[in-house]
């Protein structure tokens, strides 16, 4: 999608999928690790054995497992940043002002809800 949106050249869509294919590992880990430490966090609010700082703790870790796959994001937009023209840059900075960097994300991002899957980027 941000290839469209950008009108990327051939090359810099070859470049942006080797810098997904090179984070897709690390993101599938993070990916899972996050949806792991959401399902924790869900049992212990249904349990109601679990102690207020035991939800804490969980939610700690839910925080902690987003943020650690927000980093992989960030190393993707910062690598595609590079491989941008001054006026794609700031085609991008409009879409960043219409949309929001989180929206921007999911149109830059790996497989999910809604993202097309590699050989489709």
């Amino acid at each position: 999608m941000i290839s469209q949106a950008l009108d990327l050249s051939e090359a810099q869509k070859t470049a942006l999928k080797a810098i997904l294919d090179k984070h897709q590992p690390d993101a599938k880990t993070k990916g899972e690790a996050t949806r792991m430490a959401h399902e924790a966090l869900d049992a212990g609010m249904l349990d109601t054995a679990t102690t207020v700082e035991q939800v804490k703790t969980l939610h700690d870790k839910v925080a902690q497992a987003q943020f650690d796959m927000l980093l992989v994001h960030r190393a993707v937009l910062q690598e595609a940043l590079a491989l941008l023209t001054a006026d794609q840059k700031a085609k991008l900075a409009t879409l960043q002002k219409e949309l929001g960097l989180g929206r921007m994300r999911g149109m830059v991002g790996f497989e999910g809800p809604g993202m097309p899957p590699p050989e489709k980027r």
